[in-house]
């Protein structure tokens, strides 16, 4: 996530270790009562999103910019359900 939030393009190993450890979070999420991890400030202003956001909507959302899914739903969305569904978030 650094070194994509520093501008560097991030190669096919590092993209699927993102998405790796994705999958790694959002089970985590679903099985634990664990608070996710939050993300660093910097990466939260260079992805645009919410200073203090978790770790695991910045990498969704990383991986929606540089490798969409064809799907209805991007990573960031599935990921937002998890986090509500696991009353880490509210609305």
């Amino acid at each position: 996530m650094i070194k994509y939030s520093t501008g560097e393009i991030l190669n096919e190993n590092e993209i699927n270790y993102l998405e790796d450890k994705l999958i790694i979070l959002v089970n985590e999420v679903r099985l634990s009562h664990a608070r996710p991890t939050i993300a660093n400030d910097h990466i939260c202003n260079f992805l645009g999103i919410r200073n203090e956001s978790f770790k695991m909507s910045c990498i969704a959302t990383i991986l929606d910019r540089i490798k969409p899914i064809d799907n209805n739903m991007c990573r960031e969305q599935q990921v937002f359900h998890v986090l509500l569904q696991a009353k880490f978030l509210y609305y």
